[in-house]
């Protein structure tokens, strides 16, 4: 019994330090936007859209909750879409065309307010090798559609982080994800096809990196669970001899 305890105190002690790693925050930048204020143009040669200038952007993370809003702006691009150029947009059913896109030269995500929240630059983010793929349904106008995708993380405001009240040091991880819904899409069959539409929201997602000194890095969390182990065997031992 005595060795079964503590053979179990000494396991979750160890699950106990490994489970700091899937808790992870993250910070949202969550667009909401008048859709006929904005536009998004898809075609094979790649994604251009941005959002209306100044538009409410929401800002929250997964531990702090909601942080507020401030006006924000949201300018996305891809590199020429993955499949052969010219039939890109009828590779599926004749409802909704997906064609996934590939990441081009430049910057590709950035994230900008005039609030002076990210600093006398009004830079927030900036990102590239942004990369995924975009669905909308056929038609004249008046439907919808989405890309999600993913990018490199090339830089950000510090300025932003201290204003959100997040702990000095805290970074932004590599790479972030970008998605946006699209309204009033208008699919033109070509050649060459294209879909034009408007920008009717989006978020972009980051995780946030702790500092080094508040969060102990995994080969420490194994060394202090094993240790933890250690102690518990040689608790068993001490028992047994009594």
């Amino acid at each position: 019994m005595i060795r079964k305890l503590a053979l179990s105190m000494g396991c979750m002690a160890l699950m106990s330090s490994l489970s700091c790693l899937a808790h992870a925050d993250s910070i949202s930048f969550s667009f909401f936007s008048n859709p006929a204020a904005n536009s998004v143009t898809a075609t094979a040669a790649g994604i251009s859209a941005s959002s209306a200038a100044g538009m409410e952007m929401g800002i929250s993370t997964t531990n702090l909750g909601f942080l507020g809003a401030i006006q924000g702006t949201l300018t996305a691009s891809t590199g020429a879409a993955s499949l052969v150029p010219a039939v890109a947009f009828t590779q599926n059913n004749l409802l909704n065309n997906v064609v996934d896109y590939t990441s081009g030269a430049g910057t590709e995500v950035e994230i900008t307010t005039t609030s002076g929240a990210c600093g006398i630059s009004g830079v927030c983010l900036t990102g590239i090798e942004n990369q995924g793929n975009f669905q909308a349904k056929q038609g004249a106008g008046g439907n919808n559609g989405s890309f999600n995708g993913t990018f490199t993380v090339t830089g950000y405001s510090a300025a932003l982080l201290s204003a959100l009240g997040i702990a000095p040091g805290t970074t932004l991880a590599i790479e972030g994800s970008d998605s946006f819904d699209t309204a009033n899409d208008a699919y033109h069959a070509g050649p060459p096809a294209s879909d034009t539409s408007n920008f009717a929201g989006g978020t972009v997602t980051i995780s946030l990196i702790p500092p080094a000194a508040q969060t102990p890095e995994p080969d420490s969390l194994l060394l202090f669970g094993t240790g933890l182990l250690g102690m518990a065997g040689l608790v068993r031992r001490k028992l047994m001899a009594r």
